[in-house]
C-alpha cells in the first residue's frame, strides 16, 4: 500500500510551536496541499477537544457497544451532558 505524507513544523520565533506529520492516500499537489493541512487539522482539533475530554477527563466515556442495550441511557446521558458542558465553555 502506497501513501503520501505531509510533514509540517509551524516556527514561532524560531521555535517550533506545532509539529505535524500526516499519511495521507490523496494524490499531493501544490494546488491541495494547504486544504490537506487544513482538514487533517481540523480532525486533530476534533479529536483533542471533543474525543479526548469525554474518555479522560471525568466522563469515563466509553465506546457505545460496552454500555449494551440495556445502558443506552447511561450512554445517552453521558453524552448529553458533554454537550451541555461544552456550551458552557463556548459561550
Amino acid at each position: 500500500m502506497l501513501g503520501n505524507i505531509i510533514d509540517y513544523t509551524e516556527l514561532k520565533n524560531s521555535k517550533v510551536v506545532y509539529p505535524s506529520i500526516w499519511i495521507t492516500f490523496v494524490t499531493i499537489t501544490i494546488q491541495n496541499l494547504q486544504q490537506i493541512m487544513k482538514v487533517a487539522g481540523t480532525r486533530w482539533h476534533i479529536e483533542s477537544h471533543n474525543f479526548n475530554p469525554l474518555k479522560n477527563q471525568g466522563y469515563n466515556f466509553k465506546h457505545n457497544y460496552e454500555y449494551g442495550n440495556k445502558n443506552l441511557t447511561t450512554f445517552l446521558s453521558l453524552l448529553i451532558t458533554f454537550i451541555i458542558d461544552q456550551a458552557k465553555i463556548h459561550n
